[in-house]
C-alpha cells in the first residue's frame, strides 16, 4: 500500500481523500450532541447574542424600524431616544427559535443622557448594568468580574467563547464573541456585542 501512495506522490498526485460527506455527518452530529453555552459578555437588551431570535427582541422592545441587515429588511433598530440611545439588532442565521441574533449594538443618540433608572438598566444595558453615558470609572468598577479587556485607546474588547448551534448551517455553530465598547470624551459612546464562527 505505501508504494502505490508513495507512487501517486512522486507522480505529482494524492490518495483520494476521505469521503466529505462522511467527515460533514460526522460534524453535524458533533455538533448536534454537544450542550450549548453562551458566555455572559454575550448578554445584552435582555437576549443572548448567537442564541435568542430577532424575534424575541421585538416581542421584549416593541415598535422597530427594519432596516436592511444580513436579509433585506432584517437588521432592527429601536428608537430609545428617551434615554439618549438606540438600539440595533441584525441576524442572519436560523435556529429552532427563529431568525438568531448575531450582532447588537447599543450606542448614543443625539442629545444629553437622561440618568436611567436601575430597571431600565437591566432591561438594556450589556450584562444587565452597563450603558453609555457612564464613565470610564463606572464601567470598570460594574465590570470588575470580568478578565481585563484588550484597551487600544478609547476601545475596550473582550473576547469569549462558548458554543451555540444553527438549523441554517448544522456543521458550523457559533463559537466566538466579542464585545467592543467604544468611549467618547471619557464617556461610553457605544456597545457592541457580536458572535462569530
Amino acid at each position: 500500500m505505501w508504494i502505490v501512495a508513495t507512487a501517486a506522490l512522486l507522480a505529482g498526485f494524492s490518495p483520494a481523500p476521505v469521503s466529505d460527506s462522511l467527515s460533514l455527518s460526522h460534524r453535524a452530529h458533533a455538533v448536534a450532541s454537544r450542550r450549548e453555552s453562551i458566555p455572559t459578555i454575550a448578554r445584552i437588551a435582555g437576549i443572548r447574542v448567537g442564541l435568542d431570535s430577532i424575534e424575541r427582541m421585538q416581542r421584549m422592545h416593541g415598535t422597530f424600524m427594519a432596516i436592511t441587515g444580513g436579509h433585506s429588511g432584517g437588521g432592527r433598530v429601536w428608537d430609545l431616544s428617551k434615554f439618549g440611545l438606540e438600539l440595533h439588532a441584525d441576524g442572519f442565521e436560523y435556529s429552532r427559535r427563529g431568525r438568531v441574533v448575531d450582532e447588537v449594538w447599543l450606542s448614543s443618540y443625539g442629545g444629553p443622557h437622561r440618568v436611567l433608572t436601575g430597571r431600565s438598566v437591566r432591561r438594556i444595558g450589556w450584562l444587565r448594568a452597563v450603558v453609555p453615558g457612564q464613565s470610564m470609572l463606572q464601567v470598570r468598577r460594574l465590570t470588575a468580574r470580568l478578565p481585563k479587556p484588550r484597551i487600544r485607546g478609547d476601545v475596550w474588547t473582550w473576547r469569549a467563547t462558548g458554543f451555540a448551534r444553527t438549523t441554517s448551517n448544522a456543521t458550523m455553530p457559533f463559537l466566538d464573541w466579542t464585545a467592543k465598547l467604544t468611549f467618547r470624551s471619557g464617556r461610553l459612546d457605544e456597545i457592541h456585542v457580536t458572535d462569530c464562527r
